[in-house]
């Protein structure tokens, strides 16, 4: 559900210690190999009880407005209890 890109490794293990209070996964990482001339990708990725549980710890937090929404209908549509 929940994906960070990063051409950094070490920038995605910095992401996912930061969630407070801490997440109950720690999510993984994802390394895709180079093809010449280009660099590995690494992906951060979170399943989905974890993306649920990560979106919705913060309503202050800055977002990106049509992100934001997207999860919204989505989270309405498959949340067990109606979007809550």
């Amino acid at each position: 559900m929940a994906q960070f890109n990063s051409a950094s490794r070490a920038h995605l293990e910095w992401l996912r210690a930061r969630p407070e209070p801490p997440l109950r996964t720690r999510g993984y990482i994802e390394v895709t190999p180079p093809k010449p001339p280009r660099h590995e990708l690494n992906v951060l990725r979170y399943g989905k009880y974890a993306s649920i549980e990560l979106f919705t710890q913060d309503v202050t937090v800055p977002r990106l407005v049509r992100r934001w929404e997207i999860w919204e209908r989505y989270r309405l549509r498959h949340c067990a209890d109606g979007g809550t």
